[in-house]
């Protein structure tokens, strides 16, 4: 099965339309989020850990060339485009004008929801050690089919530090989804101690049982922030749990609301990930990777100059910095990174940044397709009146 989309269809059309048909492509977890840009730049969902990331689903483009040539990439067309736009970022290389995916017949499904928060005697430490030890179940987990989401949550926005998500399985018996289930159970059940917390299905039998329930939200969100993420390896969650838990408690919020009036900081994890190897340009690190965590700090508009540059410097080196240092090897998602990502060629596309420059360079010779932090986009020096210049023009 496959579904054929035109450039600036969203994901919720592609969702919708799919699903009268009993049907499913993957897709993201926001309604307004464009097909082609989602899964060209790799692409997590609710359905990703069981079919494969959105980079890996792409069967077909139709690109314009910046030459204005039209051409049709895939497994047998113009190969090398086809293999650069399944994670190297859709409108680096052309136009994308429509593209085809892979559809599955929509599955029957298993669904719980699950919500911890610290008990008043319980430390910071102790918190966090809980989490990592929760992350070092979740490659085994994974293994048996179990995926999903969660956010780490802080006072104010929350009445205490909780650690709450969802997690899904697909063509699955019941006895199976409780054998896969049970060793984060009776992680819970052991933690009575030190969190307060709770289990529970969720009135979800299929595909389209989980669409009704699910909020119609949007990708745009309000006010300001800044945020850095990471890949990390299962190798890490398994052997590295002191260390991880170390390295939550110092990027993750805080027991007691900011003393600043700022607001807490503020985490999510995505579990939907495919460890399914696939001769794409993603980076490779999201194959052996358990959680893409993300870390993010919100302000507001009375907050001052000085405050808002000391938060970005230290999210961005210093927040950063311990995450390449727990998981070196590891990259980032590049749909959800910083916009102002160190090093970003490495983060992105790891030793797959080489071939995506010479694709870049033999469609696109002059340059004329730009965004920040895309392939090639280091060739350009963008100005303050937001114009570029080459970086180097010799004369």
């Amino acid at each position: 099965m496959a579904a054929t989309v035109g450039a600036g269809v969203q994901d919720g059309e592609l969702v919708e339309t799919l699903a009268a048909r009993n049907a499913l492509a993957v897709s993201g977890t926001s309604n307004d989020v464009g097909v082609a840009g989602w899964s060209t730049g790799g692409g997590h969902g609710f359905a990703t850990g069981h079919y494969g990331q959105g980079a890996d689903n792409i069967l077909e483009a139709e690109i314009v060339t910046p030459s204005g040539k039209v051409v049709i990439a895939n497994e047998c067309q113009n190969e090398d485009l086809y293999w650069a736009i399944r994670g190297g970022g859709g409108g680096t290389f052309g136009v994308i004008t429509s593209l085809t995916v892979k559809a599955y017949p929509a599955p029957q499904m298993v669904m719980v929801a699950f919500d911890t928060s610290i008990k008043n005697h319980t430390s910071e430490d102790e918190w966090y050690q809980f989490i990592a030890d929760a992350h070092a179940l979740f490659p085994a987990m994974q293994d048996a089919g179990i995926h999903g989401y969660y956010t780490v949550e802080g006072p104010p926005s929350a009445e205490a530090l909780t650690f709450s998500g969802s997690l899904m399985m697909f063509e699955a018996s019941n006895k199976t989804y409780e054998d896969a289930i049970r060793p984060f159970a009776k992680l819970l059940r052991s933690s009575n101690a030190t969190v307060a917390w709770s289990l529970n299905r969720l009135p979800v039998n299929n595909w389209q049982g989980l669409l009704k329930i699910l909020p119609d939200i949007g990708s745009v969100s309000a006010g300001h922030s800044i945020r850095t993420s990471r890949l990390i390896s299962r190798r890490t969650v398994i052997e590295k749990t002191d260390k991880f838990a170390a390295v939550y408690k110092k990027i993750g919020p805080t027991k007691k609301a900011p003393s600043n009036g700022l607001p807490n900081l503020s985490m999510s994890g995505t579990l939907t990930i495919s460890p399914k190897s696939v001769n794409n340009s993603l980076h490779p690190s999201w194959r052996n990777a358990t959680v893409h965590l993300i870390t993010g700090q919100a302000w507001t508009d009375s907050t001052n100059e000085t405050e808002i540059r000391s938060m970005i410097h230290d999210m961005t080196y210093r927040k950063l910095g311990l995450l390449r240092d727990l998981d070196p090897v590891q990259g980032a998602y590049l749909n959800e990174a910083s916009s102002i990502e160190p090093d970003w060629q490495s983060s992105f596309w790891g030793p797959n940044y080489a071939r995506l420059r010479e694709i870049k360079e033999k469609y696109d010779p002059d340059g004329l397709l730009w965004c920040p932090r895309c392939v090639g986009s280091e060739d350009w020096v963008q100005r303050h009146d937001g114009k570029l210049c080459r970086a180097f023009a010799p004369w």
